[in-house]
Formats: structure tokens, C-alpha cells, sequence
């Protein structure tokens, strides 16, 4: 009785997951020799193992050495230990030159030039990184029973793997993982509360060691009231295709770019990494570095796609930050069945900060999440717009209530056949005039801009900030885009806070790469593949959108800059990944994510 229970539970699983271990070492070999991937490196733990290989043709500009790709197994404790092992060197610089740097990229440029050299900014600076750190992990042990057991199990499988090979000499701890993974969710959900100063001044009666000067503590508390200095990685875009979009219509394309900081390190050591979880949840590709328990974007092997992109608002939960961002990906990733399955999970995960995620399963359901925080009762997006002359513009609580906006415990969700009230876009003529900034007339049609250029577009949100509602672009119910702003008119209305406009400023034209996006799909449809996918996601390179990226490794080569963070294309039917991280200038790798799997 008790084999034919075992036998019962296992077809259960199976019948879910539809999956099953069991592919030799000699066989993962072939299956990363077959995406391009040679000198494989294997370590084992209670039998279970862990691989990085390295690309045979594909190499970093900046020092010529070859993109790495991993593979890890077993229960989450084990897939962490293992990749301790693995990328031992990368996840310990993960914790410390990364962590280091991460701050540094979250500055505005001006700012940082401009003060520079003052001694008050240097405190600034390293009082926001012991309160990235220290507040972080305080917020995350208060909330641990938010996260699902896997993440945490992992985290403690890294810091031991680490430990193993560099015994006292490790930089990885529980605690630096959490800053990494979670620190920007923390950062984030206080910044568009209008609480980072609180947060600050908060940390710093609890630690008696830190001594501030009255001159400088005064200066910083003119700098939080009068300067905009938090800068966000406001780059992110993505795109679904399908049917006669695509030049096989059985064929689903899910595109994305994330910019993140790369603190130094990312960019040296970022992969895709191959999960194959043996205790629960589904095996995945994702995007990310040694040490990010969380991806930046995931791919499993039921044809689910996951990223996540950023979104400024005012419905988050300072207090409770919650599982958002990479975190979110990842666990989404490894468990969701489809695209209803992964909405299902995101609204039931205690969030408390605003984030966007698109989401594509191979059957071609496609949503965009537009996430606030966790909520039992929708509230009144009205509620935070402080500027009354801007709130008696819009439209009121019960006309809101009219606008058929998908809505489940603090999400807004809309897919392919969401349709933007056409009335929503008869508001901007007066919020245009607000802000005393012409109003395009022709700026509104399936194929137009608003803004004719991405200079133009940061010229004129230096006045209107978020206090107008970009038009949906929709020739065709065959793809669905997503760049930094909400098409919901609740989830838009929310971005009109205070703090949420604080930042604003920072942005790079959300609208015009939104509209960017529209335009090329227009203009390949029919003839979309994986190349031409990757050829419209990446339409933001330096050869194609000059002076938009412009650090470049070599000055006089601008496709030397930096990709910060990832450019990633999935085919959802084939299960396969492709991404490039590095340089503009680097290659694509690629993974074949079913071969890995029995």
C-alpha cells in the first residue's frame, strides 16, 4: 500500500509538472556542447550536481574571457550549496564589490557631480548603504514568513557552498543575500512612500556608534528636501508575438530588456542558469548572477515566461516590502503552470512594492501585471495624488470605477484584449496645459508617437512628470508591450503621487521606447523569428538610438557600452533562451532549456 501511495503521489506530480530528472552527466554535457557551450566544470554535493561550462565563441569585451552558463540540481539547499561551488569567486564578489558599487549607480549623474568632492556627501552616501544593508535585513527578518521556504533554503545552500571552498576568507552571508536580492525592493518601497529620510533618521537613533555632525546632518536634510538624487534603472522594456506576427505563427516570442545597475561585477558574471529542482516546482531557465536567488527573467518547462520591470507608484507597503522583483521571478518561475496560474500566484504573494511584470506561457496567453502592493480591498488610486490642481483634473472615484481594469489583491492585469478607455486620453489636453507643455495633436493614433524623440520626451516629463496618461498603441490583438508606465487608468492615476513624481526625472522616455516597440513589430510583422525578435528588443543599441547609452569601454567604439543588466528573447514552444549580457558589442548565448531534462 505504501509503494502504490508513492507510485500515486510521483504520476501526480508528473501529470502536473509533466517532468521527471534523470539525464546523465554526458548528456548535459551534450545538451550545453549543442547551445554552444564547452569546458564544463563539474562539483558534486549528496550526489547531486552542478556544472558551469563556458561559450565557446561568445566572449566579454572587456577582457576576453568566455560567458559563463550553469546548471544546478537537487533540493533548494543542494542547487545553492552547489552553486557556492560552482562560481565560488563570482557570487563572493556578487556580496561585496557589487553590494560595494550598487548605491553609486542609483545616484543621478548631476548630483553626484556636483557634490562630489563635499564631505557631507560622502556621509550621504555611506549612510545610505549601511541603511540599504542593515535596514534591509532588519525588514526581511521582521516579514521572513512572507518568503517561500525555497528562496530562504537556498540562500543558507549559497552561504554554506562559499564557506566551503573559502572557509573564513567568504563574503558571503545570509545577510548579503539579502541585501541583494531584496535591498531594492526595500529601497524602492520607501522611496515612493516619501519615507527614505524617515527610514534614515529612524536608523540613525538606533545606532549610537554613528555620530553625525548638526552642520551636516542639516545639510543632508536640505539635500532630501530640495534635490532629486535617487536615480532608478528606468530602462526596461518587453513585447509578446504570436500567430501571423511571427514567421512561424505556431511560434510564441517573449522579449525583454531589464536594466540594472552592474555595480562593477554583474556584467562580468551574469549567466543563464539551469534549475532543476528535485524537492518542488518546475525546472527553469533564468537570467541573473552568482548569488541572485532571484532572476531577472525566467523561462520553465511548461513554456512559462517571466520578467520584471519597474514602475513607479505610490501603492506600496514601506513598513512590509514583502516578495517582489527578482524574488517574484524566480518563484513564479519555478511554479507557475500557465499564465492564469502565475497571476493566480503573484496577487496571493505578500507584495509592498510596485513592480510590472510581463508574463507569456506557450499557448500564447500573455499578461501584463501591473503590481502594487498586496491588498484584500481595492483602494481609491485618487487617494494619493497630493496636488490638488492636478486631481481636480482627473477623472473622479466613480467614473474611475466605469474603467474595466482587471484587478485582484493589488494588481491591475491586462493581456491582449485590454483596450485603453479612448475617454482616459481626453484628460491630457488639460494636463498638458497644467504643465505648459504643447500638446501633440496628432500624438494619439495605433502607429504614432507622442514624443518624436527620446530627448524630446525627457525635455517635456521635466514639466508634466507622470501627470498625463500614455496612449495604448494596438493595431492587432497578436502582441502585447510593456515599457516603464501603467496603461491601466487606476494603476496611472497612482503613479500622480508626490514621491512617485519625485523621480520622475530621472526616466528615460517610457513612452517613446513603448512606441518604438509598437512602430518595429509594425513594420517586421509577418517575419518575426528568434533573430528578428532579438533585433527589435535590442532597439535601444548605441547604432541604433545614439547618445540613449553612452559609457562607452572604448570612445571610439559606442557599441563598447554597457548592457546594465540583460537583453533576453525566449520561444515559449521550444523552451529556449536566449540573452546578452556584457557589451552591445558582445554575442548572444543561447539555452535549449528541454534538453537538460528527461
Amino acid at each position: 500500500k505504501t509503494l502504490l501511495l508513492t507510485l500515486c503521489i510521483f504520476m501526480m506530480v508528473m501529470t502536473i509538472y509533466g517532468w521527471k530528472a534523470g539525464k546523465t552527466t554526458e548528456e548535459i554535457y551534450q545538451a550545453f556542447a549543442k547551445d554552444g557551450f564547452i569546458s564544463p566544470t563539474l562539483e558534486t554535493f549528496e550526489g547531486k550536481r552542478g556544472i558551469v561550462v563556458r561559450s565557446a565563441n561568445t566572449t566579454l569585451f572587456s577582457d576576453k574571457s568566455h560567458k559563463p552558463a550553469y546548471y544546478v540540481e537537487g533540493t533548494s539547499y543542494q542547487q545553492g550549496y552547489l552553486m557556492g561551488l560552482i562560481a565560488t569567486e563570482e557570487t563572493n564578489a556578487m556580496c561585496t564589490t557589487y553590494i560595494e558599487h550598487e548605491l553609486a549607480d542609483l545616484i543621478d549623474e548631476d548630483f553626484d557631480e556636483k557634490h562630489k568632492d563635499e564631505a557631507w556627501y560622502e556621509v550621504l552616501l555611506s549612510l545610505l548603504r549601511d541603511l540599504i544593508v542593515n535596514g534591509a535585513i532588519h525588514s526581511f527578518e521582521n516579514d521572513a514568513a512572507s518568503f517561500p521556504q525555497h528562496l530562504l533554503d537556498e540562500m543558507k545552500g549559497l552561504v554554506d557552498g562559499v564557506k566551503s571552498k573559502l572557509g573564513s576568507k567568504s563574503g558571503v552571508t545570509f545577510e548579503r543575500l539579502v541585501t541583494l536580492n531584496y535591498g531594492i525592493d526595500f529601497l524602492l518601497a520607501h522611496v515612493y512612500a516619501g519615507k527614505l529620510k524617515v527610514a534614515l533618521d529612524a536608523y540613525l537613533q538606533t545606532q549610537k556608534r554613528i555620530v553625525v555632525s548638526t552642520a551636516i546632518r542639516q545639510r543632508i536634510d536640505q539635500a532630501f528636501a530640495e534635490e532629486r538624487f535617487i536615480k532608478e534603472p528606468v530602462m526596461c522594456d518587453s513585447f509578446t508575438t504570436k500567430n501571423h506576427l511571427n514567421r512561424d505563427p505556431s511560434k510564441i516570442y517573449f522579449a525583454r530588456d531589464f536594466q540594472q545597475p552592474n555595480g562593477m561585477i554583474f556584467q562580468k558574471v551574469a549567466g543563464m542558469i539551469v534549475h532543476v529542482p528535485e524537492d518542488n516546482g518546475i525546472p527553469f531557465v533564468g537570467v541573473g548572477a552568482p548569488g541572485m536567488v532571484g532572476a531577472i527573467t525566467a523561462l520553465n518547462a511548461k513554456g512559462v515566461a517571466i520578467g520584471v520591470d519597474i514602475i513607479r507608484s505610490a501603492l506600496v507597503n514601506p513598513e512590509h516590502p514583502g516578495v517582489n522583483s527578482i524574488f517574484l521571478v524566480r518563484h513564479i518561475g519555478q511554479f507557475a503552470t500557465s499564465t492564469r496560474d502565475a497571476i493566480q500566484r503573484v496577487a496571493s504573494l505578500k507584495r509592498g512594492c510596485s513592480w510590472l511584470y510581463p508574463i507569456s506561457d506557450a499557448t500564447g496567453d500573455s499578461v501584463i501585471i501591473e503590481s502594487g502592493r498586496y491588498e484584500e480591498h481595492q483602494t481609491n488610486p485618487l487617494d494619493v495624488v497630493t496636488n490638488k490642481v492636478v486631481k481636480s483634473i482627473l477623472p473622479n472615484e466613480d467614473t474611475l470605477k466605469t474603467y474595466p481594469s482587471p484587478w485582484l489583491k493589488g494588481i491591475y492585469y491586462r493581456d491582449f484584449n485590454f483596450t485603453q478607455p479612448q475617454v482616459i486620453l481626453g484628460y491630457n489636453r488639460n494636463l498638458f496645459s497644467l504643465a505648459q507643455v504643447d500638446y501633440p495633436e496628432q500624438g494619439w493614433g495605433n502607429l504614432d508617437f507622442t514624443f518624436t524623440t527620446y530627448t524630446q520626451e525627457n525635455m517635456k516629463t521635466a514639466s508634466l512628470l507622470n501627470n498625463w496618461f500614455p496612449a495604448q498603441r494596438q493595431w492587432s490583438h497578436d502582441y502585447i508591450i510593456c515599457a516603464n508606465h501603467a496603461l491601466t487608468p487606476q494603476m496611472r492615476v497612482a503613479q500622480m503621487s508626490n514621491m512617485a513624481n519625485f523621480i520622475t526625472r530621472t526616466q528615460h522616455a517610457s513612452s517613446y521606447r513603448y512606441d518604438s516597440l509598437n512602430k518595429l513589430i509594425f513594420d517586421h510583422k509577418g517575419t518575426i523569428d528568434l533573430e528578428k525578435a532579438k533585433y527589435i528588443i535590442s532597439f535601444l543599441a548605441p547604432d541604433r538610438t545614439p547618445g540613449y547609452f553612452h559609457h562607452y569601454y572604448d570612445p571610439t567604439n559606442v557599441m563598447t557600452a554597457a548592457v546594465e543588466g540583460a537583453i533576453t528573447v525566449c520561444e515559449l514552444t521550444e523552451r529556449v533562451m536566449a540573452t546578452k549580457t556584457g557589451y552591445f558589442i558582445d554575442d548572444w548565448t543561447q539555452i535549449s532549456l528541454m534538453n537538460y531534462l528527461s
